[in-house]
């Protein structure tokens, strides 16, 4: 059972969202021009209407990512010494986004210690974690790791029984692609340093979609949460340092933040990560997404939402925000 033992799917988890720090840029990218400037929205003062509009001008006109990713997972659950263990990943990201939305990711890494490869992939709702084992001496059943295979609707209830953490999280995070759904119901908090964007299903306005954090200073996006169709907290963003990039043949220029975390309340873990050589629209092959799954792996495939239940007050977001002025 993957819940079994903490460590390994810990650094499964740990890749996986090294991958999504990509996997957000072409979330927050796009679009002709994407600089916030005073003759688009004026500093802190903004309407609704406004930050949703800068924000779709963001998104649109990437189509492929590729970056270095440098990622440290802190693992909060097991304090040791007064100190939260940590693991360093590096790794090599591949993002393909198609005109409709659809989505490819590969991220292939390295740990450091101890040393081993992971590949994760992502295709729409479609997901595969290639995993090493990490015990020292080999598997009773000849095996060298696992695969998990399973599907990661956006908002859908997640299983306890396992690791919750999926490429499609980070990718949503970073995205914003509750922006370009018309039939969404928003409505707009101002804090003293943010604007806090509220997006509701219309099927269940009792409960909470997401949340987005724009400083009202600059005009960029701080905080994105995301939670499950319970109101639960899934998964939250947390982006910095942004800098003005130029896609490969130069035609826009976006600006992306370069150092991200990703934070998941359920199981204690937060990725911290920065970017490099990020390339905008280069060519990425479809082939590049073909999961290759290796003959001495075994399979598992996660169970979905229909056997998740999760409705814990504890997860569930703070009211007030997350971030100092």
């Amino acid at each position: 059972m993957i819940g079994r033992t903490r460590g390994s799917w810990i650094t499964a988890v740990t890749v996986l969202a090294a991958f999504a720090g990509s996997a957000w840029l072409a979330g927050c990218g796009g679009g002709k021009i994407a600089t916030r400037t005073e003759e688009t929205i004026p500093p802190g003062t903004a309407s609704k209407a406004q930050l949703i509009a800068e924000l779709k001008s963001r998104m649109e006109g990437v189509y492929t990512l590729t970056a270095k990713a440098h990622v440290e997972m802190v693992d909060q659950a097991e304090e040791r010494d007064g100190r939260f263990p940590t693991t360093e990943v590096n790794g090599q990201l591949l993002l393909k986004r198609a005109p409709d939305g659809k989505r490819q990711v590969r991220f292939s890494a390295q740990t450091l210690f101890p040393p081993a490869n992971f590949t994760f992939l992502g295709r729409n709702e479609d997901f595969w974690i290639l995993m090493p084992d990490f015990a020292k001496n080999p598997a009773r059943d000849g095996k060298e790791g696992t695969v998990y295979i399973g599907k990661a609707p956006r908002d859908e209830l997640r299983s306890r029984e396992s690791f919750s953490y999926r490429p499609q999280d980070l990718a949503d995070v970073f995205l914003v692609d509750e922006v370009f759904d018309r039939t969404a119901i928003v409505y707009m908090e101002t804090w003293k340093p943010y604007y806090i964007l509220h997006f509701l299903r219309p099927d269940r306005p009792e409960n909470i979609y997401s949340k987005i954090w724009i400083n009202r200073i600059s005009g960029d996006m701080s905080v994105h949460q995301i939670f499950d169709r319970s109101g639960v907290l899934l998964v939250e963003g947390r982006f910095r340092d942004y800098q003005e990039r130029k896609s490969e043949a130069g035609e826009f220029s976006v600006r992306l933040p370069t150092k991200f975390s990703v934070i998941w309340p359920r199981d204690k873990l937060v990725l911290n990560g920065e970017l490099d050589n990020l390339k905008l629209n280069n060519q990425v092959r479809d082939q590049a997404f073909d999961p290759v799954l290796p003959r001495k792996y075994r399979i598992f495939k996660l169970r979905g939402e229909d056997e998740a239940p999760s409705d814990s007050a504890d997860d569930r977001s703070p009211s007030s925000p997350p971030l100092g002025d």
